[in-house]
């Protein structure tokens, strides 16, 4: 049984342990003691008579075995429950164990998981933009299609559509945001290009900016 105990106990814990014992035995008779003198005192001062032995005695167990009992539970109870170890030490209510526990619990994820919405938030800026010309077809299908005014322009991956002058706002502050930003214009087969639709004039523009990525002859 004894090498039982020391296998299970570490040296640290043994030297813990035993401090806690000798503890409570002091308390215990530091309790059966207090408890004595103070009812020898009360007699005394009551009936003018000395406390008898027996009944000293009696007192001074049972104030021993509370006092010992109350530290006991001071004692050998630590901050996360019962064991041998102090906080932070090898018993099963240490600090340490409820450290390792709160962070099983999801703190660590929980900053991952701040992180990334914190990223989907602020998106990384794209130094190369796609802007749509979209046609006459697919303007219909949107439902966005005017006669007198192309609003046509659209930057691949978004869903809103520019004039060719809101084109240009966006693009500068888009610039200011990206130095180096390049736009790219993808045209399809019913896209417009006349000067009518300010294709040619934006065109220039982001050729005059240094902006344009010149389509790939097909």
């Amino acid at each position: 049984m004894t090498g039982m105990i020391v296998g299970v106990l570490s040296p640290q814990d043994g030297i813990s342990l035993g401090l806690k014992v000798l503890a409570v035995i002091g308390g215990a008779a530091l309790g059966g003691l207090f408890v004595g003198a103070l009812a020898g005192l009360l007699v005394r001062s009551l009936t003018s008579r000395p406390l008898p032995v027996w009944a000293r005695r009696t007192l001074q167990v049972l104030g021993a075995v509370a006092a010992g009992w109350l530290v006991v539970y001071f004692v050998f109870r630590g901050p996360g429950g019962w064991g041998f170890g102090g906080p932070g030490g090898s018993s099963e209510g240490g600090e340490s164990a409820g450290k390792d526990r709160s962070e099983d619990n999801g703190d660590r994820p929980k900053e991952k998981e701040d992180k990334r919405t914190t990223s989907e938030k602020n998106p990384p800026l794209e130094d190369h933009l796609v802007v749509e010309i979209l046609g006459e077809g697919a303007l219909k299908e949107l439902d966005q299609f005017r006669a007198d005014v192309y609003r046509g322009f659209r930057i691949r991956g978004e869903q809103k559509l520019y004039t060719k002058e809101e084109l240009v706002d966006e693009l500068r502050k888009r610039r200011k945001q990206t130095p180096g930003l390049k736009v790219q214009l993808k045209s399809y087969a019913d896209s417009p290009v006349s000067s009518l639709n300010d294709v040619p004039a934006l065109r220039k523009w982001l050729a005059d900016e240094e902006m344009l990525i010149k389509e790939k002859p097909r």
